[in-house]
């Protein structure tokens, strides 16, 4: 099984990637990062296949609002976990599932959300879903490199093992 990326990479090796990879999105502003990886989940969610992202940065609405503008509009299989520092109280606007983490630091939460939203994909037979996490960068700033290292070692072996297809964005 592959994934079909031709509608948001022009690179002729990734028009088609296998499931069960994960790849590491890096640009020099957050922006860029994001604004790509949203992109990937929203042309996946267009066709049918399940979306989660995970927000260290923004809003769980700002991230579900730019997921369906850019075209997964119509998909009923969107979850935005937002893992934003401070509290702040969760008002979901759109037919997303949304979720609320107390901080990025949390990462154990973040991984349970994780397993626990692609085991929801599998129970709704959704086969095929793109995971985001948007950003490290921010989970760099909360906890040490060895800490985020073994999460990301975790969260892909999670996605590999799915078959899914996993997005992480740093900025450089």
């Amino acid at each position: 099984m592959t994934y079909d990326l031709t509608d948001t990479i022009p690179i002729e090796e990734l028009e088609s990637v296998p499931a069960g990879s994960s790849y590491l999105v890096v640009a020099p502003q957050n922006d860029l990062t994001e604004g790509v990886t949203i992109d990937l989940l929203a042309a996946g969610a267009s066709r049918g296949e399940g979306a989660l992202a995970i927000t260290t940065e923004k809003s769980g609405e700002a991230v579900e609002a730019a997921i369906r503008r850019q075209g997964g509009d119509t998909s009923e299989h969107i979850v935005v976990v937002d893992a934003q520092a401070g509290t702040r109280d969760l008002d979901p606007t759109g037919q997303a599932a949304q979720q609320r983490i107390a901080s990025p630091q949390n990462l154990t939460d973040i991984g349970l959300c994780l397993t626990n939203v692609t085991r929801g994909f599998r129970e709704a037979d959704v086969e095929r879903a793109r995971i985001g996490l948007l950003s490290l960068t921010e989970l760099f700033s909360y906890t040490g490199t060895e800490t985020v290292f073994k999460f990301c070692n975790t969260a892909t072996g999670r996605i590999g093992t799915d078959d899914q297809l996993g997005f992480f964005t740093i900025n450089s």
